[in-house]
């Protein structure tokens, strides 16, 4: 059943959201009835929603990855329904269009990137500097808001949202935050971050993309817009499967549209 759930894609379902999700629902209660679990379900429920090519869908549930990495809180059910949502109402208003899986994960990327170079996001938001053997280093983060009072500690733990959450002192960005409120107790961050590799690695592997640990050299000084696109650049060589002449072909394509 577990083989069932990770097997699961739109493509399957004639990329019918509704019962993409029923079916990995009846999956995961059949699990339950027998007395089992899963722990990775919602960490399934994310590769098979991915493989939804809707640009604006696939761009949500992208974004709502890179929370729960980072710490976010949503449940499996939650994933579900917010799921569900965004297929009944584009239904409904007749905007659900369904391209090329490749095409879509390009489309919303390009979504991404224009929203960056309107200005939506800043270069420290996106990238922060650290030592390392080579000299200075620019490391790519990922781009998603955190509720600013996730960033002031009020105590060692707060209630809000029926849920309890608690001040890990391990969630750091320079200039942003030193500490967050998350789910975990901070004497958990620990097992905490390793379930998290643990995932990043599974989905590495299920992309065949290998494993690297080096992080994209900071741009030299230049033109504003040599800077953007280098910070670009690493950034989608980093967090996407796409390769070197593909991101050359879409920095391209979008430079063509924008104003620096």
């Amino acid at each position: 059943m577990k083989a069932d759930i990770r097997n699961a894609t739109s493509e399957k379902f004639k990329h019918n959201v509704r019962e993409l999700t029923d079916y990995l629902s009846s999956k995961y209660r059949e699990i339950l009835e027998r007395g089992q679990h899963h722990d990775d379900f919602l960490y399934d429920i994310f590769n098979a929603l991915e493989t939804v090519p809707n640009p604006h869908f696939a761009t949500r549930i992208n974004n709502e990855r890179q929370e729960w990495e980072l710490g976010g809180t949503k449940t499996a059910d939650d994933i579900l329904s917010e799921a569900l949502t965004l297929y009944n109402n584009s239904v409904s208003n007749n905007k659900w269009v369904t391209t090329d899986p490749k095409d879509a994960k390009i489309m919303a990327l390009t979504t991404q990137m224009n929203e960056i170079l309107a200005g939506r996001y800043t270069s420290n938001e996106a990238y922060t500097t650290s030592n390392s053997d080579n000299g200075m280093k620019m490391q790519p983060k990922r781009f998603i808001s955190i509720d600013p009072w996730r960033m002031v500690r009020k105590g060692a733990s707060i209630e809000k949202d029926g849920k309890t959450w608690h001040w890990c002192p391990h969630h750091t960005v320079e200039g942003k935050y030193d500490g967050l409120y998350v789910t975990h107790k901070p004497e958990d961050h620990d097992e905490w971050q390793r379930k998290k590799d643990l995932n990043l690695e599974k989905k590495r592997a299920s992309k065949g993309k290998p494993k690297t640990d080096t992080p994209a050299a900071a741009p030299t000084n230049g033109s504003k817009k040599l800077v953007i696109n280098d910070k670009l650049k690493a950034a989608l060589l980093t967090h996407s499967d796409m390769t070197g002449a593909q991101v050359e072909e879409l920095l391209a394509e979008v430079d063509g549209d924008q104003d620096f």
